[in-house]
């Protein structure tokens, strides 16, 4: 079983929290930067193998927990505004922004 964390300075973290003595770091992503803070995260469906990140410079990165890459990185130049403002609905992504303003749009490139 896998658990994910992001922090202000732009790391992702996907531990394994299956072991009974404590969780370990499976993999990790990202260059330390504050201009790149991971500001909210969310499933793309229930199977739990792909997390979109927003990012506080705008854009919107697809992580794929099974191949431990990104796929897809796309200037959104919208942030969500808190941990639990971003959720992926059918194929639409929707986050609301610091300024209380709901954003409805695809999550993938040149949509």
């Amino acid at each position: 079983m896998a658990c994910v964390t992001g922090d202000e300075t732009g790391m992702v973290k996907v531990w394994d929290i299956s072991r009974h003595r404590g969780a370990t770091v499976n993999f990790s992503y990202g260059e330390q930067s504050r201009s790149r803070g991971i500001m909210a995260m969310c499933w793309v469906s229930g199977a739990t193998e792909q997390c979109l990140l927003s990012m506080k410079d705008g854009s919107v990165s697809l992580l794929d927990l099974k191949d431990k890459m990104i796929l897809s990185a796309v200037k959104k130049n919208t942030v969500a505004a808190s941990a639990t403002s971003m959720s992926v609905v059918g194929d639409k992504l929707v986050t609301v922004d610091s300024n209380s303003r709901l954003h409805i749009g695809s999550w993938e490139e040149g949509s």
